[in-house]
């Protein structure tokens, strides 16, 4: 210091915090991981997502015919005919075409049998089904239209002879 300059200190606590200098701004915090394990979760979320979402939709349109066959059965109502064809219809949109399509009366009934799970065409119910439409008789009764709403909601694809 010089010999004429005398420096003047603060004697108040006023004076001391105008002096006091404002801190350095910090440096903005990334938000990229730092390590590589997040990124690899990030993009394993996703993949399985996308897989996860893929297969939904492909099952939903893989059992569409089922909801549109069903809503085909409530529009035939009891007519015999108008059911035999949609059951005829469901059977060829779910099995091999070679393997339903020639398929006619006892030969089909069994076809529903081993494709049907618990549903057993085998009684009157299934001769009802190849008769009927034939023979100008007016309705199905509610236990054979049952049994035809149930092979269309649970027939297995995986069981085609």
């Amino acid at each position: 210091m010089n010999d004429g300059e005398t420096v003047e200190r603060p004697t108040n606590l006023a004076d001391l915090l105008a002096e006091l200098v404002p801190p350095p701004e910090p440096e903005p915090i990334s938000l990229m991981p730092e390590t590589l394990g997040w990124p690899i979760l990030v993009i394993l979320i996703v993949a399985f997502g996308f897989f996860a979402a893929r297969r939904v939709s492909k099952a939903r349109r893989t059992e569409a015919y089922r909801k549109t066959a069903l809503a085909a059965l409530d529009a035939a109502g009891t007519a015999p005919d108008e059911v035999a064809l949609v059951l005829r219809q469901t059977a060829l949109a779910a099995f091999p075409r070679a393997k339903v399509a020639g398929l006619h009366g006892r030969a089909w009934l069994e076809f529903l049998v081993s494709t049907g799970g618990q549903s057993d065409f085998r009684g009157p119910h299934g001769d009802a089904l190849i008769t009927l439409p034939y023979s100008g008789e007016a309705s199905l009764s509610e236990p054979t239209l049952a049994l035809v709403r149930h092979w269309i909601s649970h027939h297995d694809r995986a069981l085609h002879p």
